[in-house]
């Protein structure tokens, strides 16, 4: 039988990196296993098949032109279409922390390794990519509220934290990454109908008073 292979497309959500409460940016990927399956009379080559409910971990690391200035590790289960979803930033550390990273708007670059515990392979390098991480701005006398909720399919419509005096003063992330949203009453709002939910969601509103 052929050895496993994997393909992995990389998805940034939104403008790529999360600007909100949570330091980090979200990332997102699906796992293909590409290996050739036997089927009698016939073997199918380059076979794309989803990577489903695998145990992932994902080794991130984040350097500069000179060095590296993080490492973390997060292990997660793809899901039966072979997806993860996960925010760089909330790992395991394994060299420094993520707020130890310098953003002074110097090149920096996100690399990839991956290890599929059931190939025992250990870790394989994936990918490279270019990054630009805008850190959330720290906002003074003020109290923050917060409510994650995990969506159902389709689900447009939450509640916030609390009642709605300002809605400039409220951010809403899908996933980590920033939506739009219009208000509907003094304590719900409506995401756009672009970023409608798929079960198992995060949806995090954050909330000024």
């Amino acid at each position: 039988m052929a050895a496993k292979k994997i393909i992995l497309f990389l998805f940034l959500l939104g403008a790529s990196f999360l600007q909100g409460q949570t330091p980090g940016f979200n990332y997102q990927a699906v796992i293909l296993n590409t290996s050739e399956i036997e089927i009698p009379g016939t073997n199918v080559k380059e076979n794309q098949v989803p990577f489903g409910l695998e145990d992932i971990t994902f080794r991130f690391s984040i350097s500069n032109k000179n060095n590296i200035e993080y490492i973390e590790e997060q292990t997660v289960t793809t899901d039966a279409s072979g997806m993860v979803s996960l925010i760089v930033g909330e790992g395991t550390p394994i060299s420094a922390t993520f707020n130890d990273i310098v953003w002074d708007g110097e090149e920096k670059y996100l690399n990839v390794e991956i290890d599929i515990l059931s190939n025992n392979d250990g870790f394989i390098f994936l990918d490279a990519q270019k990054i630009l991480y805008i850190p959330p701005p720290i906002r003074n006398n003020t109290t923050t509220e917060q409510d994650v909720i995990t969506a159902v399919d389709g689900q447009l419509l939450f509640t916030t934290p609390l009642p709605i005096t300002d809605i400039r003063k409220i951010d809403v992330y899908r996933n980590g990454a920033r939506i739009s949203f219009t208000q509907i009453d003094a304590t719900t709002i409506q995401i756009d109908k672009e970023a409608t939910c798929y079960l198992g969601d995060e949806i995090r509103i954050v909330q000024l008073e």
